[in-house]
């Protein structure tokens, strides 16, 4: 089997788990897709964005490591070996950073930022890899940033999502020198999301205060199993999206 013939069975196997979990109904039975608020998050949201990745550890986290059109079907995969210890290596970091949020009461407070900012690292080096940097223009940050938000979703709401972000993906990398897609990026979904990290946060503070045996090394070690996890879940999504508008691009799909 071709890699490109690997990467469609990838991303069918991907989407088709994508199809039944969204068959799976919200507790709430709402839909928390596209609340009109939402949109005046989306401004600081790509502000905020552009800040992360222009700040100077930018050559610390950056890989050279990058995929041509080109490549022998030997060397692709060997490049995509170098990058799967990459994102190993980069999964690994979430879980040391996890597993330390505990130690103390900085580390419990500068968790969330530096996860996000981890998170933000890894998707810059998957996009990277398959030649799709944000040096491309506004409309490859705003796509960046809708695939750092999609990664941030409740499972039963990433189909839609999945769908339009790759449809909009696609359009730009045909014809499309501006971004025409989706609005309002900033969902309802995200914001309870990082609501629930910070609750989670606020309840390891209020147990640090108890006399549990072993309560940092358990919490630490529940913690670094939620960070791996979420980095894992998150530089799949990546490669999956990625990995679709290359074959859009260089190939027959």
């Amino acid at each position: 089997m071709s890699s490109v013939e690997q990467w469609q069975k990838e991303i069918e196997e991907y989407e088709k788990q994508l199809f039944f979990q969204a068959k799976k109904k919200s507790p709430s039975g709402r839909q928390v897709i596209d609340e009109s608020w939402t949109h005046y998050m989306d401004p600081i949201a790509i502000q905020l964005y552009q800040w992360i990745q222009s700040d100077f550890l930018q050559s610390t986290f950056q890989s050279t490591l990058q995929l041509e059109p080109d490549d022998s079907i030997a060397v692709r995969n060997e490049k995509q070996h170098l990058l799967h210890k990459e994102l190993a290596r980069t999964r690994l970091l979430a879980l040391v950073q996890g597993g330390m949020s505990t130690h103390s009461n900085t580390a419990l407070l500068t968790h969330l930022p530096l996860s996000l900012y981890v998170s933000k690292k890894a998707l810059d080096k998957v996009g990277h890899f398959y030649q799709f940097t944000q040096t491309g223009g506004t409309a490859e940050t705003i796509l960046s940033l809708r695939l750092f938000i999609y990664s941030f979703l409740p499972k039963q709401v990433k189909y839609e999502e999945w769908r339009s972000l790759t449809k909009d993906g696609i359009a730009c990398d045909q014809n499309e020198p501006m971004y025409l897609g989706k609005e309002d990026m900033v969902s309802e979904a995200v914001v309870k999301q990082l609501l629930k990290q910070i609750i989670r946060m606020s309840l390891y503070k209020q147990i640090g205060h108890r006399r549990v045996p072993f309560k940092r090394l358990l919490l630490g070690a529940y913690q670094a199993s939620v960070s791996y996890k979420s980095m894992q879940s998150l530089t799949m999504d990546a490669q999956c999206f990625y990995k679709k508008r290359w074959l859009h691009r260089f190939s027959e799909y």
